[in-house]
């Protein structure tokens, strides 16, 4: 009997641009990181749109953002915050039709040899209930710190492979 693959073994990783941030981009940012994450803020902290939108936009400003294109289509983005000495993914976010197809372990795999070229570490946090820590992991992140919801994570600067 033949066995069968799960889905997600079966997608090919889709071909992506990126691009910084514009103006227009905005609204979709909001959109997709809404799109994105909400069911884990709902499960963490209860979802308040007003406090989301409002910290969103304060905290994440889109000109730190880059735009991840499928097609001409935005399907995700990340927030780069950059400094002499190290990289932080303050926020990755992949619209979920488009998620587990590789995009984004492509893209941060990609942010971490462009860190490492540069001799800089690469940090982020994620949310102890959100799935995509195992992608960081895969990646070769590890758990540098740690909340009640959520857990920093760093990639050692010299590449592990």
């Amino acid at each position: 009997m033949r066995e069968l693959l799960p889905v997600s073994a079966c997608l090919v990783l889709p071909a992506y641009t990126v691009r910084p941030a514009q103006p227009m981009d905005v609204p979709f940012l909001y959109a997709c990181y809404k799109r994105a994450m909400h069911k884990y803020i709902e499960q963490t902290w209860r979802w308040d749109e007003e406090f989301q939108s409002e910290a969103f936009r304060q905290h994440l400003p889109w000109q730190r953002f880059r735009v991840i294109m499928v097609d001409g289509t935005p399907v995700g983005a990340a927030c780069l915050l950059e400094t002499r000495d190290q990289m932080v993914l303050e926020m990755m976010m992949i619209e979920p039709e488009f998620q587990r197809r590789r995009i984004g372990s492509d893209f941060v795999t990609k942010l971490l040899d462009h860190a490492r070229s540069e001799g800089r570490g690469l940090k982020l946090r994620v949310m102890k209930i959100n799935p995509a820590r195992a992608m960081y992991e895969r990646l070769g992140f590890v758990v540098i710190g740690e909340d009640v919801d959520t857990y920093e994570m760093q990639a050692a600067i010299a590449s592990q492979h």
